[in-house]
Order: structure tokens, then C-alpha cells, then sequence
């Protein structure tokens, strides 16, 4: 059985997790034409919440831009989306002050 529990959490920022995994929210594109694959309108994800043995140099509110394929949990609410992974699986990530979060023009025609 597949059962949505996201929709039953008030606060996804204060879930608790186990070990060193890490919750991000996930933030599609907003403009373009993306004709990839259900992934492709994912532009990027926010750390939102941290298991106690995260590595120290994830802090909530970096931006994860690319993580290991087959390695996450997605969940959505009516209005937003997260994904739950191990931190190791984080492939790429900066810093917020580091990275533009306006959207762009995008052309994937695969």
C-alpha cells in the first residue's frame, strides 16, 4: 500500500530522522519547455531537515542540486514536494548565497 503521510505532517522542517538522512523539499521549474523525463521539472532542493549524524557541512536551508539516482523517497502535500535520502547521496550542493534561484529560460527536448 502506498499512503501519502506527508499530508499528515503540519511541519515537514520538524520531522525527526534517523541516522544521516536528510529531508529536502523539492522545487520544480517554473518556466521553459522540459521534455526529458518526470524528473526534468526539478530545478532544485532545499535541506530542510537533518538527521543527528549528518555530515557538519550540510546545514539546513543549502541547496542540493544533483543527488545518486535511485537512492531517494519522495512524498508530496497538495502544495509541495520532499524527497528523503541518505546524505551520502547528495552528489552537489552550495551554499544559499551561492547559488541563483531565478528561474531561467529552459529547452530539454531529449
Amino acid at each position: 500500500k502506498n499512503f501519502n503521510y506527508m499530508e499528515r505532517i503540519k511541519r515537514p522542517e520538524e520531522v525527526i530522522l534517523t541516522a544521516n538522512d536528510v529531508l529536502l523539499e523539492v522545487i520544480m521549474k517554473k518556466n521553459g519547455l522540459v521534455a526529458a523525463n518526470e524528473n526534468g521539472n526539478i530545478d532544485y532542493m532545499v535541506l530542510i531537515a537533518k538527521g543527528e549524524n549528518t555530515p557538519p557541512c550540510y546545514e539546513v536551508g543549502d541547496i542540493v542540486i544533483d543527488i545518486t539516482p535511485g537512492q531517494d523517497m519522495p512524498f508530496k502535500t497538495q502544495d509541495r514536494a520532499f524527497v528523503k535520502i541518505p546524505s551520502y547521496a547528495i552528489r552537489l550542493a552550495v551554499k544559499p548565497d551561492n547559488f541563483d534561484n531565478k528561474p531561467k529560460s529552459v529547452l530539454t527536448i531529449n
